[in-house]
């Protein structure tokens, strides 16, 4: 009789195993790595690639990396204000959850930023990830954001050079979050205003303007700005104005800031009937492109003539008069910077940004700025055709913490 128990117990608990064994992995909601409907080894909706795995890689991608491998870079510069204490961020996998923490799958995020190394300072951090849906969430204790009650402040998130959100305004936000989603690899989208501010309210810069009823070189000239950031990215921002100063003259064009180590090149058809133009350039830590954090510069060029070559070395801007259609006899072939030569005009110096609103009906622009983002070089050629950038990752760390401003920048490995 014992026996007979003893077997029943055996084969009641053979059976329990391979049941088990043959049943389906159960569904888990709060995953979005859960689904695979084509069946390609990828999540559709977040990669479907283990993260420690992904960091951890030791493949190295061509000079022209394939979007379909687990390492696509991100870049997040800041310019924090004088309460860096207050400044929080982190990225979220897949969808986040602000009522629900305990839902959200957070990949990267920040530490604690104490003032007395970060306040109104720049940073930059990066980070490379699985293909998918990704949400970045930045926080401020105080709600009111990294400007412009206590400072300067603002962010930048890129991905290869591409700018997907430039923020740290808070307005009319009591929340302390910024949140917004978006894919890897991430494409750009048409601008939009939404606010009717005559601004894209992705970017903040001003709205392409509506040149399709103008003929180049009749009623327009070409106009062409390459940048070339250095590796602070978001210090770098630039206004065009038509007319001889800011004061007298309309903003019609603006950009950045931008992603660190990336050419930006810019194209413009502007009114050409013997109008004046002034460009400013400026770099938020008075030190200019060139050369204490990389080697950036600019160029100006109208069509295939060089206006400016700028190397980069300025403090905190760099100011450029030109008027279309361009005058070569006003130009100076001996002058390397290729300056306008104006001894009756202003000078070639820095001036204080006094904002202005967008003009009403538009500004000039061709098409919206086309951000190509090359390998940097020491010098490009005018029209610069080089290879893709090898992606900059940092050293696998769930954190990014203090050390990361000018005189601490975090550790980096080129793959």
């Amino acid at each position: 009789m014992l026996l007979l128990f003893l077997g029943l117990v055996i084969a009641i608990g053979v059976g329990v195993a391979l049941a088990v064994k043959n049943a389906p992995p159960p569904s888990n909601p709060d995953n979005n790595s859960a689904e695979d409907p084509d069946d390609d080894e990828y999540d559709d909706l977040g990669g479907g690639i283990d993260y420690d795995d992904a960091l951890n890689t030791t493949s190295v991608p061509s000079m022209q990396p394939s979007n379909s491998g687990p390492c696509i870079p991100v870049e997040l510069g800041i310019i924090f204000d004088e309460y860096s204490e207050e400044t929080g961020w982190m990225l979220v996998r897949g969808n986040y959850f602000p009522e629900n923490p305990l839902r959200n799958d957070v990949v990267w995020k920040s530490k604690y930023y104490p003032k007395l190394e970060y306040s109104n300072k720049a940073d930059t951090f990066s980070r490379c990830f699985p293909r998918g849906l990704y949400t970045f969430v930045f926080l401020d204790d105080e709600s009111d954001g990294l400007c412009c009650n206590h400072g300067e402040g603002r962010y930048v998130v890129s991905s290869e050079g591409k700018v997907i959100q430039v923020g740290g305004k808070f307005e009319d936000n009591d929340t302390g979050e910024e949140t917004f989603a978006f894919m890897l690899p991430y494409e750009e989208p048409e601008p939009v205003d939404r606010d009717g501010d005559g601004r894209d309210d992705r970017l903040g810069s001003l709205l392409p303007y509506d040149s399709s009823n103008m003929v180049e070189g009749q009623d327009c000239e070409n106009f062409r700005l390459v940048v070339l950031t250095d590796e602070y990215g978001i210090e770098t921002t630039w206004e065009l104005y038509e007319g001889q100063n800011k004061n007298e003259g309309t903003l019609i064009a603006d950009g950045g800031p931008y992603g660190s180590e990336y050419t930006y090149v810019v194209d413009y058809c502007l009114p050409s009937q013997g109008q004046s133009y002034t460009l400013f350039m400026y770099d938020w830590d008075r030190r200019g492109l060139c050369c204490e954090s990389g080697e950036g510069m600019y160029k100006v060029y109208s069509g295939d003539f060089l206006i400016r070559d700028s190397d980069g070395k300025f403090g905190k801007g760099n100011v450029t008069h030109f008027t279309l259609p361009v005058e070569r006899e006003e130009f100076d072939p001996n002058r390397p910077d290729g300056a306008v030569l104006r001894p009756s005009g202003p000078p070639l110096i820095w001036t204080t940004l006094v904002p202005r609103p967008s003009p009403g009906g538009g500004n000039v622009k061709t098409s919206y700025p086309t951000e190509s983002p090359v390998i940097p070089t020491k010098r490009p050629t005018p029209l610069p055709v080089t290879p893709f950038p090898t992606p900059v990752i940092s050293v696998p760390t769930m954190d990014e913490g203090p050390g990361g401003n000018k005189n601490k920048k975090e550790k980096e490995v080129t793959l």
